[in-house]
């Protein structure tokens, strides 16, 4: 049921702007550092995120709109060049609430750093889905 959910969604949008983020932004994890570059600009350039600077050389840009949030690595992190993005899906039913975060990346750079830079977002990615969850249940 959830796949359905999520399958349609991803369907029913026709540009990456305006379609489901949940799904990987190119077919590969491993892309150019062109490609890196274009997709900071776009996403930059997108209405309603706003982007700031974190510590340990990344960026992270959120749009509450789309439940999305990306971070892309700064020169000296050890994954520069590479990004992340992670997509917040809430869903109400008479059979519960369910939250599910997916998230997709992308790196031009280390494979090996990219991997674990990757796998730190896992703990917050959990803490959010609980936070995520329990907000549901309080509203219904």
């Amino acid at each position: 049921m959830l796949g359905a959910v999520l399958i349609a969604t991803v369907i029913a949008s026709p540009s990456f702007a305006d379609r489901d983020p949940s799904g990987p932004k190119f077919a590969a994890e491993k892309i150019s550092v062109a490609e890196w570059n274009g997709f900071w600009i776009e996403v930059h350039s997108m209405p309603n995120v706003r982007c700031q600077d974190l510590a340990a050389q990344q960026t992270q840009c959120e749009s509450k709109v789309k439940n999305t949030v990306w971070v892309f690595t700064r020169e000296g992190h050890p994954a520069h060049p590479a990004v992340s993005r992670r997509v917040m899906v809430l869903m109400q039913s008479s059979g519960g609430n369910a939250v599910l975060i997916n998230r997709t990346g992308h790196y031009a750079g280390d494979a090996l750093a990219f991997r674990a830079w990757m796998k730190g977002f896992t703990v917050v990615d959990e803490q959010q889905v609980a936070a995520g969850k329990q907000s549901l249940d309080d509203q219904g």
